[in-house]
Parts: structure tokens; sequence; C-alpha cells
């Protein structure tokens, strides 16, 4: 997903206003050193091809800051699992 925030914004625009919008996103932390080994390793994978995707490789504090963008203003975590979290994002 090149652009996380115009994303964010689109999915708010789509959404009624009671709409909710579910992310799946693999285990990760802000910064590599913040991750664990297996999520160093997808991070670094995601930057396979020459491009590194930082909405895969980022975790629960930059998605806030992208949601947010997006005009959402309540998440919370409704899941997680050893290699993903469920986010719930609402208006």
């Amino acid at each position: 997903m090149g652009d996380r925030r115009g994303c964010s914004a689109h999915i708010r625009r789509m959404l009624k206003d009671d709409g909710t919008w579910m992310i799946v996103k693999p285990l990760a932390g802000d910064r590599p050193q913040d991750m664990s080994p297996e999520e160093r390793l997808d991070y670094n994978a995601s930057g396979m091809g020459g491009r590194r995707r930082p909405w895969r490789a980022s975790g629960r504090g930059r998605l806030i800051e992208v949601v947010c963008y997006g005009g959402f203003t309540r998440m919370h975590k409704a899941i997680q699992r050893p290699i993903n979290m469920v986010l719930e994002a609402r208006a």
C-alpha cells in the first residue's frame, strides 16, 4: 500500500458515520529494535524488490497515526495472535 494516509481517508469517506474498519496486520514494532526476531525477518522481507513497505512493517503507534489522519477517532486491538493482530477503527 503506497499511500497509507490516502487509503485511510478513502476508507473513512466510504463508511457510514457508525462504520467500522477492521485492519489485519502482521505483528511488528514501530522500530526494528522494538521487534522480535520474527518481526524483523518480516520487516526485512517487506523491503525485498527494492521498496520498503512501511504499512506492513509498522507497529500500533504508526497505525494510530495513519488511522487518525484518515478521520477515525477510536481504535483498539480486537485480537492478537502470535503472528498478527486485528485492529478496529471507528469514526
